[in-house]
């Protein structure tokens, strides 16, 4: 993308993706360090949806294939595989798309950050957290395993409330004058600063303008452009340059007012620009090839030591949560007076795979996560 996905650009996306709302999730693939691809089928048939945080997300046809699966690849297949969507959208008013499924007997969330450096997370329906693409520690939210997710604070307004829209604009003269509007308005707005810069521009300001530099018949032309982008949001431009894909809005954008335009829904102008630009394909020498020969076997094995630590993070977190039942279960098995019934009624529901009493030692079956 030129640029960010705005929340505006995001809200229309996830109206337009909630069109795999049941559908099935087959596969999970890890492309790249933020790059995943997510394989979906159901009766109508099967779609891609494409990701990489923060910079896109589009449903397709087509997608990269991945022959092996990283560790991550592999944590998140166990946790949403077979899963049945039920719905796609916004959280918190901010850039935080939600992909919320249901599977077997419990619910769970994908989570995709797209601000930032950007984040893939795995919840349960509580919202509590089993897996992170980054764990990340902040002032008033945690973002790793156990915790339950918090978006981050935010001040942004509901764009499909007209009247909060028109509130933000009511509430500049309480705003510090030499704060840049632009600054301002796509903080509380969320709307994207392209179509804010595009909206001041048309007043014949600079839009590095300083609130304090704005005359109200210029503010009231700012904000009825700024509605009409809101209240037309339905289908979006791709803008084109020599033919090429060049950037997306979901207005007429001034500074682009000479390239070639093509209206469609913004799912599809989404991934014909991301895909207009494929990774460019070089000679490889021999001591190239060699170094990628030995980082896909380092990558090989780390993708292996991810699938142990997960397992190990699974069976530590079971023992954590089972200390003293294992502690009494223990000190039973070592004692051969205790028979298996009352051993059993020790347990309480800890299966017991083998009693080894001359080590003093006992062989259980964790539970899947």
């Amino acid at each position: 993308m030129k640029h960010e996905l705005s929340m505006l650009e995001l809200l229309v996306l996830a109206k337009e993706l909630n069109a795999v709302k049941g559908y099935h999730i087959d596969q999970f693939y890890q492309l790249g360090e933020r790059r995943f691809r997510i394989r979906l089928s159901s009766r109508e048939g099967k779609v891609n949806l494409n990701i990489e945080v923060p910079d896109y997300i589009a449903l397709s046809s087509s997608g990269e294939v991945s022959e092996e699966a990283t560790g991550l690849a592999m944590a998140v297949r166990k946790r949403v595989s077979g899963a049945r969507i039920t719905g796609v959208s916004l959280l918190n008013n901010d850039r935080i798309i939600r992909i919320a499924f249901d599977r077997k007997e419990s619910g769970g969330n994908i989570i995709l950050e797209m601000f930032g450096r950007g984040n893939l997370i795995i919840t349960d329906d509580k919202m509590e957290i089993s897996l992170a693409l980054q764990t990340h520690e902040f002032a008033d939210r945690s973002v790793r395993k156990g915790e339950t997710y918090k978006p981050p604070k935010s001040e942004t307004v509901e764009l499909t409330d007209m009247k909060a829209v028109d509130g933000v604009f009511g509430s500049i003269g309480t705003a510090q004058g030499s704060d840049r509007l632009i600054a301002y308005l796509s903080r509380r707005l969320g709307l994207g600063a392209m179509y804010i810069d595009d909206a001041i521009r048309r007043q014949k300001l600079d839009p590095k303008v300083k609130i304090k530099d704005v005359d109200r018949k210029s503010l009231d032309g700012i904000r009825r452009r700024v509605a009409g982008i809101l209240e037309n949001s339905g289908s979006s431009i791709l803008y084109l340059r020599d033919g090429k894909p060049e950037d997306v809005a979901l207005a007429e954008i001034e500074k682009y007012s000479g390239l070639e335009m093509r209206r469609m829904p913004l799912n599809e102008a989404v991934e014909a620009l991301y895909t207009s630009s494929p990774r460019a394909e070089t000679e490889k020498s021999a001591d190239v090839e060699r170094l990628e020969a030995s980082i896909s076997r380092q990558e090989e094995i780390i993708g292996k030591m991810g699938v142990e630590e997960a397992e190990c993070r699974a069976k530590g977190d079971f023992i954590s949560a089972n200390v003293t039942k294992i502690g009494a279960l223990i000190k039973a098995a070592s004692d051969k007076r205790v028979g298996e019934d009352e051993l059993a009624k020790v347990a309480g529901g800890i299966k017991v795979k083998r009693i080894d009493r001359a080590k003093r030692a006992i062989t259980i079956e964790v539970e899947e996560r």
